[in-house]
């Protein structure tokens, strides 16, 4: 029964955003539905991050973001939520707090995806960590990877030494 609600939780959605007289009410009624859910199922990662994605889709960055913190304040040593809250972060504009999510997703769990956004947010704040995090690439990739050449061509077009970004 309860799977059976959560596939049709988007048709719920979808079908109140299509009543503007109710759509203050069916949309607490979604966020109620979720909130219940998740209490039921504390450990649902799924359950989550469409809750984080419905607050994100619906422009509520600052919901997005607190609730993500608020799984976070449970689950610290989660690295897909450290990387979901800096995604929020970096696309709310703040990039410094971005850079410190991606740090920690990358220090629980250094996975490619988490190094290259962070790689990338250094080079873009001319940070050398950047070299660093594409260094670590190559290494788990045991050769250069585009994603590394990228992250050290970026940082070195930012810091203005031309050649090296070219090569």
């Amino acid at each position: 029964m309860k799977w059976c609600f959560i596939a049709v939780l988007p048709l719920l959605i979808s079908c109140s955003s299509q009543n503007t007289d109710m759509a203050g009410h069916a949309g607490q009624s979604v966020a109620d539905s979720f909130r219940n859910l998740i209490r039921e199922h504390p450990d649902s990662m799924l359950l989550k991050e469409e809750w984080i994605e419905y607050n994100r889709q619906a422009g509520d960055y600052v919901r997005a973001i607190e609730e993500t913190q608020n799984f976070l304040s449970v689950d610290s040593g989660n690295a897909r939520l450290w990387q979901i809250l800096g995604t929020l972060q970096y696309e709310n504009t703040d990039t410094i707090a971005a850079i410190q999510s991606f740090e920690n997703a990358a220090r629980i769990f250094p996975a490619p995806d988490y190094l290259i956004a962070l790689g990338t947010l250094y080079a873009r704040k001319k940070d050398s960590k950047a070299l660093r995090a594409a260094a670590l690439l190559d290494q788990m990739q045991s050769k250069t990877t585009i994603q590394s050449q990228f992250i050290r061509g970026l940082y070195y077009r930012k810091t203005g030494d031309t050649q090296k970004a070219l090569q």
